[in-house]
């Protein structure tokens, strides 16, 4: 599948794979190597297919109608590939039924959440990327994880620059502090920041 001039994606069906049965692969031209970008292995994860599903429906993030907006390739991929999960996603965990802890779940969760900004980031679709740093940040704050969230502010400025990733700062991370009173004080400190 070809993604414009410079892209190329693979979808690959391989019955029984750790993964799922189908994924996705992006090529990377400079470093002459395929990157996973989508499959199935997070399937137990609370935000498996969220995007993708959503773009099933036709509903954004917010809860509103997506006609007319344009549909991200790594959610496409999503949603190409969940189909290959099947209804036993317990499957892709080796047969286990459930997590076992919440720590599990929780830890599950983020690395899934933290796959997905690294795959946007590959396919470059910056939508997604917001879309995905902004549950990324909104688990973080639900724990009250200030010093990640500071972390991976600082990370932002530092990848993507002075303007894109002050507004990455603003847009993303400071809204979604304001939700949480208890991190009140790490928003205006990441504000005064940029």
């Amino acid at each position: 599948m070809l993604i414009d001039n410079s892209t190329v994606v693979i979808v690959l069906n391989k019955f029984g794979a750790i993964g799922g049965s189908l994924q996705a692969f992006k090529f990377d031209r400079d470093m002459d190597i395929f990157h996973r970008v989508a499959d199935g292995r997070f399937a137990m994860s609370s935000f498996y297919s969220t995007l993708a599903l959503r773009e099933r429906i036709g509903l954004s993030q917010a809860g509103g109608n997506t006609s007319g907006t344009k549909v991200e390739i790594l959610g496409k991929l999503e949603s190409i590939v969940s189909r290959g999960v099947g209804s036993n996603s317990a499957l892709v965990l080796g047969g286990r039924d459930t997590l076992g802890s919440s720590e599990d779940k929780a830890l599950l969760n983020r690395s899934h959440l933290e796959d997905r900004i690294v795959c946007a980031l590959s396919l470059d679709s910056r939508e997604e990327l917001k879309q995905w740093l902004c549950e990324y940040v909104a688990s973080l704050s639900a724990e009250n994880n200030a010093e990640s969230i500071r972390s991976l502010s600082l990370d932002l400025l530092e990848i993507f620059g002075d303007h894109e990733g002050r507004e990455l700062v603003k847009n993303v991370v400071i809204r979604e502090l304001a939700r949480n009173r208890g991190l009140q004080s790490l928003a205006a400190e990441l504000n005064n920041c940029i």
